[in-house]
């Protein structure tokens, strides 16, 4: 074999390899977990986390005690195991790469008292069917909270960076409120549930296989957060105002109210936002030797207006009927002026102006 062959040969060998070498495979990390008395613990939290203890990522159990973490990073890792009544467990360090933990025993949480006096037991959590219910009004640690602190305690969530939640390591979660679709997501998500306290929420379901009848949109799984609704009796409600200005004044205002009496109730709510909106804006380019420097003023003079009203009719404790109208109006429209100053560089005196 000639050296030029033989370098072509070579040459393509080692870019085969790093090709190989460069491709990031994923690798899952499983186990099991029992209890001491070798029965599979179901939904036990399993986070999986870097030697300086950052989190990686997390899953809970099946019913079978099982667990599988997927994952396409390198390197030591350990994991940290928590179930409600067992004490937390800590594994040594390991190389997740393709690695089967094998059978975790989680020892019980004793505690020894004097005496006790039991009234009365409030789950925690319970499931129903494919849907894991966190009875947040239950967790006497999840009070005086936001709602944002208390969803990351809801097993299997995790937020990161204040934005991205995720459900048992997967993104793409839907949010519904009392079983609606916000249609918010990020940050407007984040300010909304940091705005609401945990102590105006009954309870937050985790759905980890919606069924058909939820969007498809929510097909990695659905977080539904639970209020306490309409708990005052008689008429109550709440109204804000608020001024600013900036270029123009503007006014904003918000009201809601409540009335319930026996099995019927009876809500509405209504916001605007009046005054006007200024923006400058403008381009700047060049054609056929002529420099073209074009400035906008937008005056955005929409009044924008929202109410809703709904009626709710208890019929017991788990069913309720109820009708809820919404109504979006804008009116108004807005002016907009645009100056374009034409010159002939390298000189900047102005040819001509042109108004739109």
């Amino acid at each position: 074999m000639t050296s030029l062959p033989k370098f072509l040969l070579i040459g393509v060998f080692f870019l085969w390899s790093g090709a190989l070498y460069g491709q990031a495979t994923e690798n899952i990390v499983q186990g099991k977990v029992v209890n001491p008395d070798h029965v599979p613990v179901f939904l036990a939290t399993i986070s999986l986390y870097s030697i300086d203890s950052k989190l990686i990522a997390s899953s809970m159990t099946d019913s079978t005690g099982c667990f599988r973490i997927a994952h396409r990073l390198t390197g030591n890792y350990y994991l940290l195991i928590k179930h409600l009544g067992y004490k937390e467990l800590r594994s040594s360090s390991f190389n997740p790469s393709n690695c089967n933990v094998g059978t975790l025993h989680l020892l019980r949480q004793e505690n020894t008292l004097e005496a006790a006096e039991v009234e009365g037991k409030k789950k925690l959590f319970s499931v129903d069917g494919g849907t894991v219910v966190y009875q947040v009004e239950n967790s006497i640690g999840s009070q005086d909270i936001s709602a944002f602190d208390a969803l990351k305690r809801s097993p299997g969530v995790q937020i990161e960076n204040d934005t991205d939640i995720t459900l048992n390591g997967k993104s793409g979660v839907q949010i519904l409120l009392d079983g609606k679709q916000t249609f918010l997501s990020g940050k407007e998500l984040s300010d909304l549930l940091k705005s609401m306290s945990s102590n105006n929420l009954k309870s937050i379901e985790i759905i980890n296989n919606p069924s058909a009848r939820y969007d498809a949109t929510g097909a990695t799984g659905i977080i539904n957060i639970k209020t306490k609704k309409n708990q005052t009796k008689g008429l109550n409600g709440n109204i804000s105002t608020a001024f600013a200005y900036g270029v123009s004044p503007k006014q904003l205002e918000n009201l809601a109210f409540n009335y319930r009496v026996k099995r019927i109730n009876v809500y509405g709510t209504y916001n605007h936002t009046l005054g006007y909106y200024n923006y400058l804006y403008g381009t700047d380019r060049q054609q056929n030797g002529k420099s073209y420097d074009s400035h906008t003023i937008d005056v955005d003079k929409r009044q924008k207006m929202a109410a809703q009203v709904g009626v709710d009719y208890f019929i017991d404790e788990k069913n309720t009927v109820g009708f809820l109208a919404n109504g979006n109006f804008i009116f108004g429209g807005g002016l907009t002026n645009t100056a374009t100053a034409i010159t002939t560089p390298p000189s900047t005196t102005v040819e001509e102006t042109l108004d739109a």
